[in-house]
C-alpha cells in the first residue's frame, strides 16, 4: 500500500471519529431548532458530513465543483485571481 493512501486513510479516519464525537456530544443536549454550521474543504467532504449530520447540520464547501484550486511552489493558486 502506498504511503499516500495510508495518509489519506488516517485523515479520513480522524475526520469520521471527530464527526462522531461531535454529534454524540450534541445528542445529549436538549434539542434546539438552530443547526450547527459546518464548513468542508471540498464537495465530497460536504456530502459526507451532510450524510452523517442529517437535519442537525448545515454544510457548506469552501471549494465548489468546477472551481480550480491547486498548490504549487508559489502557494495557493486558483480561481481567486492571485497567488496567496
Amino acid at each position: 500500500m502506498s504511503r499516500r493512501w495510508v495518509i489519506v486513510g488516517v485523515v479520513v479516519l480522524a475526520f469520521v471519529i471527530t464527526a462522531y464525537m461531535l454529534l454524540r456530544s450534541r445528542a445529549s443536549l436538549p434539542a434546539s431548532t438552530q443547526k450547527t454550521v459546518v464548513f468542508a474543504s471540498i464537495v465530497p467532504q460536504e456530502y459526507f458530513v451532510q450524510r452523517i449530520g442529517g437535519e442537525r447540520v448545515e454544510v457548506q464547501a469552501l471549494v465548489e465543483w468546477g472551481q480550480i484550486l491547486t498548490f504549487d511552489n508559489r502557494g495557493w493558486v486558483g480561481s481567486f485571481g492571485c497567488g496567496m
